[in-house]
């Protein structure tokens, strides 16, 4: 599974209006059927594979020092399977407490579904001194997940530009899959 880690301290996570798709650039990926708005056009986008065999996907990249990646989101596809993810539109709300405990007693520090394009998805934050963000999201095509990359640490800025490209994900018509 792609794990990249960031040291950060995490400030109170807020999300912007979910009525506003915030960014500079959007981002269309046909190969893999989504939109993303970015905080600005990623200065590369490699194959996610290419990072981490195992996975599908793209990196796009939004500072780097040479190959080293500084900061980047990493959007994967068939990223998780309906048991560890479920549907979260129909799971009952005792259901929904059984997953965040879960969540909380398995490495993570903080749980939250929220709605990306018209569906609940999952925004989980990893415990301890490295931190990932990942969101899951459940397309009528694909499951997907967004990862927030950045070293040497997470920033609130970067956190910011990131759940603002989250609640402008759409899924769009997958051609090649």
């Amino acid at each position: 599974m792609f794990f990249i880690c960031c040291a950060v301290m995490l400030v109170t996570l807020s999300f912007p209006s979910l009525t506003h798709a915030a960014g500079t650039y959007k981002y269309t990926s046909e190969k893999y059927g989504y939109t993303i708005e970015c905080p600005q056009k990623p200065v590369g986008v490699v194959p996610l594979n290419a990072i981490s065999p195992e996975e599908n996907g793209d990196v796009l990249i939004f500072d780097n020092d040479g190959y080293n990646i500084k900061k980047a989101w990493a959007v994967s596809v068939d990223a998780f399977k309906d048991a560890d993810v479920p549907d979260l539109d129909k799971i009952s709300d005792a259901d929904k407490k059984l997953l965040f405990e879960k969540l909380l007693s398995n490495g993570y520090e903080y749980a939250k579904v929220l709605p990306i394009d018209g569906k609940n998805a999952l925004y989980t934050v990893t415990a301890g001194t490295d931190k990932e963000i990942k969101t899951y999201i459940r397309g009528a095509n694909n499951h997907y997940a967004v990862v927030m990359v950045e070293h040497p640490a997470l920033t609130k800025e970067s956190i910011d530009a990131y759940q603002k490209g989250l609640i402008s994900f759409h899924e769009v018509t997958n051609k090649t899959k």
